[in-house]
């Protein structure tokens, strides 16, 4: 998981997009080692948190669109822009809430964040790759860019029913891995 999401996104900011299978070995170790020699930037990624019930994730869904202000874009590509699309998307994904304990989670919230001069359009694009790589087999999700701060990030909010039925199951190590 760990090397061909750390290769594409190296690639896509150093302007050479190369979408790599497998997991590289040394040779994948050689170029990483090399982007390091070369203080290549490299995407710092925080599972920011859980939604747990639907207020919660309507609210979470209004903050990375800043109010509907930022769009916002589906596993699908949909662009969703204002306030209404937001409500819109909160009641779709509160449709299948499938089953539900106490404290089940709606949503895993993730952030990825480059250093300060990236290129924001090559960050998007490999949050893109990542999270189809990662989610979008089974799971529904959005992105949201900020570029409000000196370190543009991208929000990724993660339904965590799956098409399947099964929940994601994000563990402690998962985002160093």
């Amino acid at each position: 998981m760990g090397s061909l999401v750390d290769d594409t996104i190296a690639d896509l900011l150093e302007g050479s997009v190369k979408f790599k299978r497998g997991r590289g070995g040394s040779s994948g170790l050689r170029k990483r080692a090399g982007r390091i020699a070369r203080r290549a930037p490299e995407v710092m990624i925080k599972i920011s948190g859980n939604t747990k019930g639907a207020g919660h994730v309507l609210s979470h869904l209004e903050y990375i669109s800043r109010q509907g202000k930022v769009e916002l874009e589906t596993e699908q590509g949909e662009i969703l822009r204002g306030k209404e699309a937001v409500r819109q998307l909160h009641r779709h994904w509160s449709q299948d809430g499938g089953k539900r304990g106490k404290n089940t989670r709606d949503t895993t919230n993730i952030v990825l964040s480059m250093p300060a001069g990236t290129d924001a359009k090559k960050l998007k694009t490999a949050v893109r790759a990542f999270a189809k790589v990662q989610f979008g087999e089974n799971h529904q999700y959005v992105m949201a860019q900020h570029t409000d701060t000196d370190h543009p990030h991208v929000h990724l909010t993660v339904k965590c029913l799956g098409f399947d039925g099964c929940r994601l199951q994000v563990k402690k190590g998962d985002p160093q891995a």
